[in-house]
């Protein structure tokens, strides 16, 4: 949790907050803002990565969740730790019929 609160992986990332639920302890939920997606892809999925490995090093069957303002996921890991990229559904705009 320090490592992702430090400013070499809260600033580039856009790091708005890392929390452990206290109704999950082995969920760590790492929300980011829109910085995030301006990250190239192939690093967002390798850093995702390094996270998922180093929280489930430092706790045995951890979960991470990376998750948006609105806790949307962003990335799914499959359970060997690899991610792949979620990007959250598109909200209808209001008057906007949905297609």
């Amino acid at each position: 949790m320090a490592r992702l609160n430090g400013a070499d992986m809260r600033v580039p990332f856009d790091i708005t907050s890392v929390e452990r639920p206290t109704e999950l302890p082995r969920m760590l939920v790492v929300r980011v803002g829109k910085g995030w997606a301006q990250v190239d892809a192939v690093r967002r999925v390798e850093t995702a990565e390094q996270w998922y490995m180093l929280w489930r090093d430092a706790v045995p069957n951890g979960i991470l969740a990376i998750v948006d303002a609105a806790d949307r996921p962003l990335v799914n890991f499959d359970p060997s730790g690899h991610a792949r990229l979620q990007e959250p559904a598109a909200r209808a705009t209001a008057g906007t019929p949905p297609h």
